[in-house]
Parts: C-alpha cells; sequence; structure tokens
C-alpha cells in the first residue's frame, strides 16, 4: 500500500507543476465532463465537490499521499444526506481512482484504494446501491470514454460482491447483457483482448453468484478460471491468460440464451 501511495504522489506531484494556475479550474471541470459523457448522464444535484484536487495550487502544500487522501474524504455528516448516485459520483471523481490500475491484480487494487475510503463505505450500506450501479451501466456509451481506465473501474466496481447480491435473477441477466453489449463495441473498436479482464471479471462473478451450472463445472476443472475469479490475489497476465475473459464470454452467450 505504502509503494503505491509514493508512486501516486509523485505522479500527481509531476501533474502539479505540469498545469498553469490559471488551468486548473479549467482542468477539474474537463475531468468531470469527461467521465459525465461516458455515463451518459447528468451530474447528480447533491454531488460533493472536493475541497481541492490534483493541480489546484492547494494541492501542492500535500507533503504525502496520506494527506491527499485524507483530504479526498467526503464528511460523514454530507454522506447520510447524499444520494446514492451522488454517492457514486464521489467515488467516480475520486482522485484516486486511477491507482486501482497500478497492478494487473484489479481486486487487489480496488481494495488498496477503497477499503479506507468514506464514500464507498458510504455506498455499501446503501440497499439500493446494486441498482443505482446497473442503472448507470446501462447509460454507459462504451465509446466516449476520455478517461483512461474509465469503463474497467466502473465495472470493478460493479463486479463487488455487496452489490450483486442486492440484485434479483432478472436484473442479474440484464447486468450480464449489458456487459456483453458494451464489451462488443469495444471489441468492434479494436479494444485490445488485455482490456477485457475487468468485463470478465464482473461477468464471471454474476455467473458464479445465479449458480450457472456449466459455468460451475469449469470453474471446478479449470484452476486459472477458477483463481480469476475467486482470488483476489490473481495475477492476470494477457500473454500468458489471454483466453479467460473471452471464455467467460462465451459462458455468459450460453447462459443469456
Amino acid at each position: 500500500m505504502k509503494t503505491i501511495k509514493n508512486i501516486l504522489f509523485f505522479i500527481l506531484c509531476f501533474l502539479l507543476i505540469s498545469c498553469k494556475k490559471n488551468d486548473v479550474e479549467h482542468i477539474c471541470e474537463e475531468r468531470i465532463k469527461a467521465r459525465l459523457e461516458y455515463v451518459n448522464i447528468a451530474r447528480p444535484a447533491d454531488s460533493y465537490n472536493y475541497p481541492v484536487y490534483p493541480g489546484m495550487p492547494e494541492w501542492s502544500e500535500f507533503t504525502t499521499a496520506e494527506e491527499m487522501i485524507v483530504a479526498c474524504q467526503v464528511p460523514e455528516n454530507i454522506l447520510n444526506e447524499m444520494s446514492t448516485q451522488a454517492i457514486i459520483q464521489a467515488i467516480w471523481e475520486y482522485p484516486f481512482v486511477p491507482d486501482v490500475f497500478a497492478r494487473y491484480q484489479y481486486q487487489v487494487g480496488f481494495d488498496e484504494v477503497f477499503s479506507e475510503n468514506s464514500a464507498y463505505n458510504a455506498l455499501t450500506n446503501r440497499n439500493d446501491a446494486g441498482i443505482a450501479l446497473l442503472e448507470r451501466l446501462k447509460s454507459t456509451n462504451p465509446l466516449m470514454s476520455r478517461v483512461d481506465g474509465e469503463p474497467k473501474f466502473l465495472e470493478i466496481l460493479t463486479s463487488q460482491g455487496i452489490f450483486l447480491s442486492q440484485l434479483n435473477e432478472i436484473q442479474k441477466k440484464a447486468l450480464i447483457e449489458i456487459a456483453l453489449e458494451n464489451d462488443n463495441l469495444r471489441q468492434d473498436c479494436g479494444e485490445a483482448n488485455n482490456n477485457r479482464a475487468s468485463v470478465g471479471l464482473l461477468i464471471g462473478k454474476l455467473l458464479k453468484n445465479v449458480a450457472y451450472e456449466p459455468f460451475i463445472d469449469a470453474m471446478n476443472n479449470n484452476e486459472q478460471l477458477k483463481s480469476f475469479i475467486e482470488d483476489t490475489d490473481y495475477i492476470y497476465i494477457p500473454e500468458g491468460y489471454g483466453n479467460i475473459p473471452q471464455l467467460i464470454i462465451d459462458f455468459a452467450n450460453e447462459y443469456i440464451k
């Protein structure tokens, strides 16, 4: 955790030095706009505005990544008054989201970034979080993303077991169909297979959650597939295990029939 924080700290410091002060507000607005273009929704009216953000003059006063993280925690009293979609938006705009992809272990990266994040912890206490994430994925435009890793992050966030457990079987099937459709669109535009780990993880967890028997049998007979779905420390190396997402997607296409 400390190593990843240090890496991110240096990256954010570099970004700070590279930005002119009079460009800061424009940069922040552009980042939010780019994220909203991907999900194709209006920013919730009760969204949280982080008091500091990379590129702001105040950001240069921080000397450690820990200080940055503390400054970007949404106060609990504010979270209690926010809508579920606004909480998701706060997670969406969290400056440390890119750090989830600092390694191939997506779940490990997610846990390190969000295990102590106030907005994420609040979302896990919302009974409608699964539905809200389903609606957000349903409204996504996978060809509009201008933020690196954005599609993958929404899929990883949605794949957390606590949110999948809030959906009924019809909703889970709808989520699989949406994920497949988005993946097809990205593949038609030439996206490399090594960017399919997140959609494979989401769909694979869903197939396991609904106890789709052919998929469960495959997991029991394929150690790599089982590790990909169940082992949070699993290292996904596209060159070695690039067929796993496609294998999962093949099972999903059979399931939705």
